[in-house]
């Protein structure tokens, strides 16, 4: 569900038909996620404590901080700048960089529990295919939306570049002022 709710944020947020929408399956996404991995977890390690005794492993470490990234990510909507507060810019790196983290070590620390269960092979490859097609969706997306994204970055606006061409002229002007004074160019033929 996490992916899900990280391409639903990256995604939806583009389409200006789907203002509150995207946020709102970000949300439900997020938190349906979060919660059932919590519970997963906590049930898992209740059940291991109980039968098997508690075993400090890389899985075991990567769950505790994968629930306490996504804690903090909780944690962090209430501290949310508005829109058009400066440090917005900051919370939004901060944001999508936690998010991404958590995302990449949920889907590790799956593979991670897939090793220690030695689930049927069914298991393994069902959410290899999920996540292989959460992953092409993805490639798609952002090749549908490169220009509309990215596209700022390579291509100068007609505005920008009138704006430079008038201030380029302005700057000539300026210059042959600052040299020549108050003579017109045909006083100097």
């Amino acid at each position: 569900l996490m992916p899900i709710g990280v391409m639903a944020a990256r995604y939806m947020k583009t389409y200006e038909t789907l203002a509150p929408t995207w946020f709102y399956v970000h949300v439900v996404c997020q938190l349906t996620g979060y919660l059932a991995g919590l519970l997963g977890g906590l049930g898992t390690a209740i059940y291991m404590a109980r039968h098997t005794g508690m075993r400090s492993t890389a899985h075991t470490v990567i769950g505790i901080l994968i629930f306490c990234l996504g804690f903090l990510q909780i944690l962090a909507l209430k501290a949310r700048p508005g829109k058009d507060h400066r440090y917005r810019t900051y919370w939004n790196w901060y944001h999508h960089t936690m998010g991404y983290v958590v995302v990449v070590l949920s889907v590790y620390n799956i593979y991670k529990g897939f090793v220690i269960l030695q689930p049927g092979s069914g298991w393994k490859i069902a959410y290899t295919a999920i996540i292989c097609a959460i992953g092409a969706f993805a490639i798609v997306m952002e090749i549908l939306q490169f220009k509309k994204r990215w596209g700022g970055l390579f291509v100068k606006k007609s505005e920008d570049l009138q704006e430079a061409n008038q201030s380029a002229s302005k700057k000539e002007i300026l210059k042959f002022m600052n040299r020549w004074g108050d003579k017109t160019p045909e006083d100097l033929e």
